[in-house]
């Protein structure tokens, strides 16, 4: 039943959303985080002044009081990344209830956001469009080819001098031509010339084995036709490559999985295409470098 809420200009008739956001193991780290379209909000996302209504966790579902009137709803998963990142949904003036559901995507270029279920709202799209774009930023950065800036690596992928990073308990050696960054979905991003790194934390309820997990993500992502999980060197591993379709640019990526305590992890060596035989025995080294802290 419609409930009424007072205000200085009259009584709001609300109706109530809800939002439930599928169970998914791409960015299920993040919450997602629900804003409503509101002129005296405090927070703007693509110039639109909204309200925040909660957070939902990967699996949750929550319900919002809204007005009956037509109303946008964004989907962000934080402020740093509001404007290229965003979901977006028009609910249409209604004294219906309100059911929405979605989950995480994978898409590595736009940082796996959340995107709404059958969505064909058009400004959704073109959010879409702009945040895949600008989500490679990241590694379009990491990409400039070396002539550019003036020098060319004989050797790329094995040059220069061993250099530590460290993330909450997960060190990894990779050289000094490498420095620590951010990209929306991961916990931490390091990037050289021509190569990002990307780490993924992940705490599940249930206990899988390595293999497992990396089968799951293999599934969950839809890389089934094109990724195989494989063992060498004491990894365990998936190749696969991505092709942003704006440009038409080709990435391939080298991931690795591991498991500490109740995390599991994913660490993804990304070059363009081209240059991936350049980097494979480099990617191979760095991700056995890994090591983490013992769990108490």
């Amino acid at each position: 039943m419609p409930r009424c809420l007072s205000h200085n200009k009259g009584v709001i008739i609300m109706r109530n959303l809800t939002v439930e956001r599928t169970k998914s193991f791409v960015g299920c780290l993040a919450k997602a985080k629900i804003y409503i379209e509101d002129g005296s909000g405090d927070t703007a996302i693509n110039g639109v002044n909204c309200k925040f209504l909660g957070a939902l966790k990967n699996g949750e579902k929550q319900t919002f009081a809204i007005p009956q009137e037509q109303v946008r709803i964004f989907v962000i998963a934080d402020k740093l990344s509001r404007n290229f990142c965003s979901e977006v949904y028009t609910i249409q003036a209604g004294e219906e209830d309100v059911f929405l559901s979605g989950r995480n995507r994978f898409n590595p270029g736009a940082g796996n956001a959340f995107r709404f279920d059958d969505n064909s709202d058009s400004q959704a799209a073109a959010n879409r469009r702009k945040g895949t774009r600008i989500g490679w930023i990241v590694l379009a950065a990491a990409v400039v080819v070396g002539g550019i800036v003036g020098f060319i690596l004989a050797n790329p992928g094995a040059s220069g001098e061993p250099k530590e990073f460290y993330y909450e308990g997960m060190g990894i050696t990779l050289n000094d031509y490498f420095k620590e960054t951010s990209a929306n979905g991961f916990n931490a991003c390091y990037q050289s010339k021509d190569v990002a790194v990307f780490v993924l934390r992940e705490t599940l309820e249930e206990d899988y084995s390595l293999d497992e997990y990396g089968q799951m993500v293999i599934s969950v992502n839809e890389l089934e036709d094109t990724a195989q999980l494989k063992h060498s060197g004491g990894l365990t591993f998936f190749e696969y490559d991505y092709t942003n379709q704006d440009n038409g640019d080709s990435f391939s990526y080298f991931a690795a999985v591991y498991k500490n305590g109740e995390d599991y992890w994913m660490i993804q060596f990304a070059c363009r295409e081209k240059d991936r035989q350049s980097y494979i025995d480099a990617f191979k080294s760095w991700a056995q470098s890994v090591r983490f802290e013992e769990k108490a």
